[in-house]
């Protein structure tokens, strides 16, 4: 089903489909600042609800809990759930290997790209690092669902303004944590925000797995795109 705002109504939402929550503030009507995988056994969901989800918080967290405004589904078939179950149980363990006890910045979250390897000293990978929507993005690519661009080439530039929307966490953080976040200089950047997702799953399940991964264009950040 292609993606759609929910309301007051009761909405079918399957596992593992994708869901996200709006920003709080008024003026930013429809922007998406969230999201994460569904993981609730329920199926009927309304806007605002609080449901379960897979989710980089940060820190991640499966389940944690998020409100959800909207919903977009790549109809996953059986096999495709299967293997997004063990990509997020891969997770798992290398967060257990490492026993990650510093912060959510520095540990597990990363801004851009959306997913970067964290290495030790001698270059070793020791995890995987993502932002809300990498790691959506790289649960539906582990299961053979590549569906959004995420060459920086090809992304629109995002001011810090923006930013500071999606992740309001990082008002007033110091210019090295931003850069260890891949938020180096004064931007704008490159960054695959979440309404993004919503705009690439906005299609049929064939053309999601047939057609060329979707571009995102400026105005993506809302869903629909404001005009």
């Amino acid at each position: 089903m292609p993606s759609r705002r929910l309301d007051a109504s009761f909405h079918s939402v399957s596992k593992f489909d994708c869901v996200g929550e709006d920003s709080a503030d008024e003026n930013a009507r429809g922007f998406v600042r969230h999201v994460g995988l569904f993981a609730d056994d329920r199926e009927n969901v309304s806007s605002g609800d609080v449901v379960n989800v897979a989710h980089m918080g940060p820190p991640l967290e499966n389940p944690g809990r998020m409100p959800v405004h909207v919903a977009g589904s790549a109809a996953l078939t059986s096999d495709e759930m299967g293997r997004v179950e063990r990509f997020l149980a891969e997770l798992e363990l290398e967060r257990d290997a490492q026993k990650i006890r510093s912060t959510w910045a520095v540990a597990e979250y990363v801004v851009r790209p959306h997913v970067r390897d964290a290495v030790s000293k001698r270059g070793r990978k020791r995890f995987r690092r993502f932002s809300c929507a990498g790691l959506v993005i790289e649960a539906y690519k582990d299961a053979g669902l590549n569906f959004i661009e995420t060459d920086e080439a090809k992304l629109p530039n995002v001011d810090l303004d923006r930013i500071l929307e999606t992740y309001p966490e990082l008002e007033g953080r110091s210019r090295p944590l931003l850069s260890r976040l891949g938020l180096e200089g004064e931007g704008p950047w490159p960054v695959v925000l979440p309404g993004y997702v919503f705009h690439a799953l906005d299609r049929s399940p064939e053309a999601i797995r047939d057609q060329p991964p979707y571009v995102p264009s400026r105005g993506d950040e809302f869903f629909p795109r404001r005009t």
